[in-house]
């Protein structure tokens, strides 16, 4: 099973999402990055860094503790992606990584 989205469509929603209003456009493209490096190792194995692994592993103790400050203001966003846009299957691929 592969995650249908490309670049722009992960733009798309999350320009639909409350928690991402009023960011500028530096923060919005660097969410799009962080969210699209999800999509990327979800279909291709492309390894994600510290804060995603926390993210993806559901550990958002450690996820708060290693934002940086855009990530910080919109850690629902990332929950939401992974609920919304990801099938359940990603939480074994995590654990299969181990």
């Amino acid at each position: 099973m592969k995650v249908d989205m490309t670049k722009e469509q992960v733009r798309e929603w999350l320009l639909g999402e409350h928690e991402a209003r009023g960011l500028d456009l530096d923060s919005i493209d660097h969410i799009i990055d962080c969210l699209y490096g999800i999509v990327r190792w979800y279909n291709d194995g492309v390894p994600t860094g510290d804060f995603l692994n926390a993210v993806l592993r559901n550990d958002f103790m450690e996820a708060c503790g290693i934002a940086d400050n855009t990530n910080a203001k919109v850690l629902p966003v990332y929950a939401k992606f992974l609920y919304n846009c990801l099938p359940l299957d990603y939480l074994q691929r995590v654990k299969n990584e181990k």
